[in-house]
């Protein structure tokens, strides 16, 4: 009890503001103020705010028609991610290539085919990564979010080790131009570097 009155006090502007703050003489009575709390957060609180969007969708006879169809209205109101397959990281990921005339641009060119093949393989569970670990590992999401990415995803390369290099503010990958001719080189460094990073805490 004494807990429980604690935990009341430090939460009693909440609990007033929503009238949830009602007198509690046993540890039943917590159930009751848990109960009023969730009713005004979730429906009481909310309620005016899903009116006016219901007149909205009515104004043009929207409600009516997503009443009768409500699966074919479900992708509209309901997000599920586009599962990932390498072809979508490809179109994703737009390569910034050196300029045309600079002495890696080819380099670089080699390099961005063997980050398509390394992909592909990927997808097709050759790799003890997945396109998941790799969409992470540079954005730091699990899925493309409803919006898109801002900015815009984008694959770099650099010289600094023979590691990709992320910078997940940027949505940006950058891949190390060394060994270039040796794929098998290339992908296990790729593996290594996706796997080994720290991962935002995600276990």
């Amino acid at each position: 009890m004494e807990d429980l009155n604690k935990a009341m006090d430090e939460a009693s502007t909440f609990l007033d503001i929503s009238g949830c703050y009602i007198p509690v003489r046993s540890l039943n009575d917590k159930d009751r103020v848990v109960d009023a709390a969730v009713k005004f957060q979730v429906v009481v609180r909310t309620r005016m705010f899903i009116e006016r969007f219901l007149e909205g969708l009515s104004a043009l006879g929207v409600l009516d028609q997503l009443r009768k169809y409500p699966e074919v209205f479900r992708p509209i109101f309901c997000f599920r991610p586009a599962p990932l397959t390498a072809e979508l990281i490809q179109v994703l990921f737009k390569p910034v290539l050196p300029v045309k005339g600079h002495h890696k641009r080819d380099d670089a060119s080699v390099v961005l085919g063997l980050w398509y093949d390394y992909v592909g393989e990927v997808e097709e569970g050759g790799r003890p990564t997945t396109l998941k670990d790799i969409l992470f590992f540079i954005t730091g999401c699990v899925y493309v979010p409803p919006l898109g990415f801002q900015p815009e995803p984008s694959v770099g390369f650099h010289e600094e080790g023979k590691y990709p290099l992320v910078s997940v503010c940027d949505n940006r990958i950058n891949l190390p131009l060394f060994e270039i001719a040796d794929y098998d080189i290339f992908k296990c460094n790729m593996d290594e570097g996706v796997l080994n990073a720290m991962g935002f805490g995600r276990s």
